[in-house]
């Protein structure tokens, strides 16, 4: 899911929807792919302009930024990341799954599943070792030099990375996305394109429309959750505060601890409901596909792993 943080106007190329519209384009995305992989590719083809892939009807939808196949049936899957919080490694295993599960459900067989090569372009450098290019594949561990063979490709980029031992054009290519700065005929051609799409009303009005519908969906998670997380804790502390008043309550102030004890629950009560609600607003939206980890972690204040282990406790209750 798209993260919509500056206006239409002052987006550029790092920016995943920008990205992923200046990439439909062949004649842009075809060069990109040759680049970052050291390869020739005779044509690509878009399976759909915008690929969503719901592999159950109980599954996360997943949006893709990049979603193309060359002659070859290859299948590239690319997508922008400027944010740390997201658990990359993990994420890549799940995106090469569902597009193998999406492709079998389309009636392929495990022997023609094709090449899959997902590659990630950060702005940050995920693994901290300096390098601009991390290649992953599968390989035994005791013999390194025997591959697996299952055809998946995992490719991290790194803007930040020390450029030395890459070709020229990949070394322009990962100082444009990082800095803006054109150097050559392709990244002129790339920043001509998202000069283009601010331009253009009907990109300017797609990407208004998505902003609104994700800010919609999330009030409407969390107005939700807070009734709901609003009544159960007023519940709770409503009761709490009897007992406490009763506890602290002696004959001849039994009224007045009740009172009190009444006064101190209802308030706990509310502010953890309204804590509860909120969160559960949320977990409702996350669990349903319409808001991103990474959304999430920020509309709630979690680290992810703390953000995870609440979301369990919730699905067991809900």
């Amino acid at each position: 899911m798209y993260k919509m943080s500056k206006s239409f106007d002052e987006i550029g190329i790092q920016d995943d929807f920008m990205f992923g519209t200046v990439m439909r384009k062949p004649e842009l995305c075809k060069p990109f792919l040759e680049i970052v992989l050291g390869i020739s590719i005779s044509r690509i083809e878009y399976p759909e302009i915008q690929k969503n892939i719901d592999v159950t009807l109980k599954a996360k939808s997943v949006r893709l930024d990049v979603y193309v196949n060359d002659e070859k049936g290859t299948v590239y899957n690319v997508e922008m990341q400027t944010s740390r919080k997201r658990n990359l490694p993990k994420r890549s295993r799940y995106y090469q799954g569902i597009i193998d599960l999406d492709l079998i459900r389309k009636g392929q067989d495990y022997d023609e599943l094709p090449i899959g090569i997902v590659i990630f372009i950060c702005t940050f450098d995920l693994f901290g070792m300096g390098l601009p290019v991390y290649r992953f594949e599968n390989r035994c561990v005791d013999n390194p030099e025997l591959s697996l063979g299952d055809g998946t490709i995992k490719i991290v980029l790194n803007t930040k990375g020390v450029k030395d031992g890459i070709s020229p054009e990949l070394r322009e290519l990962l100082r444009y996305i990082d800095e803006g700065s054109v150097s050559n005929a392709y990244t002129e051609s790339l920043e001509k394109e998202v000069r283009l799409v601010r331009t253009d009303a009907e990109w300017r009005h797609e990407y208004m429309t998505l902003d609104m519908w994700m800010k919609e969906k999330v009030k409407d998670a969390v107005e939700e959750g807070l009734a709901e997380g609003l009544a159960k804790g007023l519940a709770e502390g409503r009761a709490k505060g009897l007992a406490e008043g009763r506890a602290k309550g002696h004959e001849e102030g039994r009224a007045e601890g009740r009172a009190e004890g009444r006064a101190e629950g209802h308030e706990e009560g509310r502010e953890k409901g309204l804590l509860e609600g909120h969160l559960a607003g949320i977990f409702s939206l996350f669990r349903k596909g319409k808001i991103s980890m990474e959304d999430a972690l920020e509309e709630c204040g979690l680290q992810e792993k703390e953000f995870l282990e609440k979301f369990e406790q919730w699905k067991e209750i809900n």
